[in-house]
């Protein structure tokens, strides 16, 4: 698979991950790759956010019309809880 983004110059670089809102391939000059916390609800504190984060990969124009809508970084700072490993 092919970078859509370098495909539109006429340029051809291979996809190394794929845009988790579009499906576009991106190559690793066209990839955002942003931090995303899980979180999980808990009875008396509320909301617990997981660490470590998750890898959120997308395209420059999706990670754009996020960062526009205000929502690229979480507003609020939920208390961190480290996830059990088996």
């Amino acid at each position: 698979m092919n970078c859509y983004d370098c495909a539109n110059t006429g340029t051809y670089r291979d996809a190394v991950a794929i845009c988790v809102d579009c499906g576009a391939g991106v190559c690793i000059e066209h990839a955002v790759n942003t931090r995303h916390w899980l979180t999980r609800q808990v009875a008396i504190a509320g909301v617990q956010r997981i660490d470590p984060p998750a890898r959120l990969i997308r395209c420059a124009t999706c990670h754009a019309a996020h960062a526009a809508r205000g929502d690229v970084q979480q507003a609020k700072n939920p208390r961190t809880v480290r996830a059990r490993t088996p």
